[in-house]
């Protein structure tokens, strides 16, 4: 007998999560099915790293980032900057260019420093917040990648980017950024 799969889990977690904090959960929930719906499409194996980063990325932006705003967190689930092409935009969802983060206006990654600090430094504090929690869930999981080159170019964009606004944005998310680059990003760039 086999249960639900790691993606519906995920959805229960987030649930649970959301309302022990006194936040509207529904929303967040179904933004968040709509991305597993895509998910499960695209990746053959609910254990593959990348499955869960949707529901990861809700909980860094309301545990580590402490965002409480419904709108914002309804959108976390639809955010994916490294891997574009797991995200639900192709199914006509065009999200705000602020809140595509660390992604260009196609979807791809951005890889100028200084065009992407420029883009983040003037975003509100929320949607900041956001950027950095979709962002901070693929540095926990980078290890993961067998692709090196990828690493550097994500340790480096942390390096050069991440890190400076994380600071700026101070508390829990600051301090796992930081430890993240002592014990991780460093070595990788």
């Amino acid at each position: 007998m086999t249960g639900p799969d790691r993606g519906t889990r995920m959805s229960r977690r987030i649930r649970r999560t959301l309302e022990e904090a006194g936040l509207e959960a529904d929303g967040v929930v179904r933004s968040l099915e709509v991305a597993m719906a895509h998910r499960r499409a695209r990746l053959a194996d609910d254990h593959h790293p990348h499955f869960l980063h949707p529901g990861r990325t809700v909980l860094v932006a309301v545990g580590d980032a402490e965002l409480r705003d419904p709108e914002l967190l309804a959108l976390a689930p639809l955010l994916d900057s490294l891997h574009p092409e797991l995200a639900p935009g192709g199914a006509g969802l065009v999200l705000p260019l602020p809140l595509r983060g660390l992604a260009d206006a196609d979807g791809a990654p951005v890889t100028d420093p200084d065009t992407l600090l420029e883009s983040l430094v003037t975003l509100d504090p929320g949607p900041l917040a956001l950027v950095l929690s979709e962002a901070l869930d693929h540095l926990r999981h980078l290890h993961l990648s067998d692709d090196p080159a990828l690493q550097r170019r994500v340790a480096l964009r942390t390096e050069a980017v991440l890190l400076p606004l994380a600071g700026r944005m101070g508390g829990t998310l600051d301090r796992r950024y930081r430890w993240w680059w002592r014990r991780v990003g460093r070595g990788m760039a």
